[in-house]
């Protein structure tokens, strides 16, 4: 059967009146790899409220892979498998970007990744203001790289034929980047780390008005996987500073208690959440694990524990949504400044407050 789906990215204008939204869905077979892309501009202000303007509908060569999107008016990345294709919008311009390995002179980076060596650039973050963005990898650190590349916004892309279709990957003018990777850090100060999977928070605006771009990277130091799985988890929080290409590291452990998934990133505004099944032994209760980096809270480094509301848990009915079986589709975000946990149910969005 054909497999279909889709991915969003969103950005809110400068003057908080639009939600501009890039969607790319695709439709896979054994026939055929359809797949499209389109950009759309929301109202969500004032007396047009909801008004949609649909702006810019392009095709891409279609893959296997679930493909990342990324959007900061007027650009659009699609990153697949094996292309990543970049997107002037508004220009209606275009070019698939071939990505230099900064260690390797005329090397081309590899795109792919698999599941077992998790390797392979899979997203793009733009920067707010600037023309450049940053080439995200699953893994690292691993070899002394960080797995994170910045890299210029291409300019002066060539016009895009939508009459005659962009399809085929043929129809897509080649452009080479060398990006240069940002630098290394661990989560281990004594061990090795193994490889950590990284996941983009995006750039954050300090007080002094510069700009850091800010990840989160979990996983166990080679150590710990010599002697294996051990309960123990590594997170980190990195802090890049481009202008000074430094990074500054804080670092967290976790001992596993029941069943640990982990999920969260760049949408979060800065969550990541544990979700932990079967607490103190007790199958039936089910809780967040945040980790919190001292982001307004008003706390330091250290772990927010938040029980979910028995309301939240599933009936038994085949419609409902157990946020426990489907907490990677429903749980949004924690967010720790104001103690709210905003869930996605099928009624609705339900806000929890938590007191401190």
């Amino acid at each position: 059967m054909p497999r279909t789906g889709h991915q969003i990215a969103y950005q809110v204008s400068e003057d908080g009146s639009k939600l501009c939204i890039a969607s790319r869905s695709y439709i896979l077979s054994k026939e055929s790899r359809l797949s499209q892309l389109e950009v759309r501009e929301i109202r969500i202000s004032g007396r047009l409220f909801g008004d949609t303007v649909f702006c810019f509908r392009v095709d891409i060569p279609g893959t296997i892979s679930e493909d990342s999107v990324s959007i900061r008016d007027p650009y659009v990345s699609v990153m697949t498998s094996t292309n990543c294709f970049m997107i002037d919008w508004r220009e209606r311009a275009g070019v698939s970007l071939v990505v230099l390995d900064p260690d390797e002179e005329g090397q081309i980076m590899d795109l792919e990744y698999d599941w077992i060596g998790m390797k392979g650039i899979v997203s793009v973050v733009f920067h707010p203001v600037e023309s450049s963005m940053i080439l995200v990898s699953l893994q690292g650190p691993t070899d002394n790289s960080s797995g994170l590349f910045l890299t210029d916004i291409p300019l002066n892309m060539p016009p895009l034929d939508l009459r005659a279709g962009m399809s085929e990957l043929g129809n897509w003018l080649q452009q080479s980047i060398t990006p240069r990777e940002l630098p290394s850090y661990t989560v281990d100060p004594v061990h090795d780390n193994a490889s950590l999977v990284i996941r983009p928070i995006g750039f954050k605006k300090l007080e002094d008005r510069s700009w850091v771009f800010e990840v989160v990277v979990s996983g166990m130091s080679a150590k710990e996987c010599e002697e294996g799985f051990t309960g123990k988890e590594d997170f980190a929080r990195v802090l890049f500073d481009l202008e000074r290409w430094s990074q500054h590291t804080d670092v967290l452990e976790y001992d596993t208690n029941g069943t640990v998934d982990i999920m969260g990133n760049f949408r979060n505004g800065g969550a990541l959440f544990v979700s932990s099944v079967g607490v103190d032994d007790h199958e039936d209760e089910f809780q967040l694990v945040v980790p919190e980096f001292g982001n307004g809270s008003g706390y330091d480094l250290g772990w927010m524990e938040l029980e979910i509301p028995r309301f939240l848990e599933s009936d038994g009915s085949e419609n409902e949504i157990s946020v426990q079986k489907n907490s990677y589709d429903i749980l949004q975000v924690f967010d720790s400044t104001t103690g709210h946990l905003y869930v996605c149910v099928p009624t609705g969005i339900v806000v929890i407050q938590y007191y401190k």
